[in-house]
């Protein structure tokens, strides 16, 4: 009888673990190459080991071409779960990605350095 419940659950842990594992959807980037705000987003997001996707429009023309069919007006643009979101914002980004906001320090905390080779 106790091994029954154990695996029962046990089952619906790992089946509750699945669906908020599925919540966290895609994450795709335009960046550009001297763009600091993009460097702190890309430094937030790697602090908390999120995923993404990057395009550096400066680099790729077809990349700057999708970038302005979505209507991307500046970098870092997201496109998160499908939505999109000009700029970053930590909060409203948690709030598209679909999950928790994880401890660690907020996006104002991270330092604000130009990219290598800027000016």
């Amino acid at each position: 009888m106790i091994r029954i419940v154990l695996i029962l659950v046990l089952s619906l842990w790992l089946a509750s673990a699945s669906r908020a594992e599925s919540k966290a959807g895609e994450i795709t980037l335009f960046s550009q190459t001297y763009c600091a705000a993009c460097e702190v987003a890309k430094r937030y997001l790697d602090s908390r080991q999120v995923p993404y996707r990057e395009y550096n429009i400066s680099e790729s023309q077809t990349a700057h071409r999708y970038f302005e069919k979505l209507g991307g007006r500046g970098t870092p643009f997201f496109i998160v779960n499908n939505k999109r979101m000009q700029g970053f914002d930590s909060q409203r980004f948690w709030s598209l990605y679909g999950v928790p906001v994880p401890d660690g320090p907020s996006v104002e905390a991270l330092p604000v350095t130009p990219p290598p080779g800027a000016r």
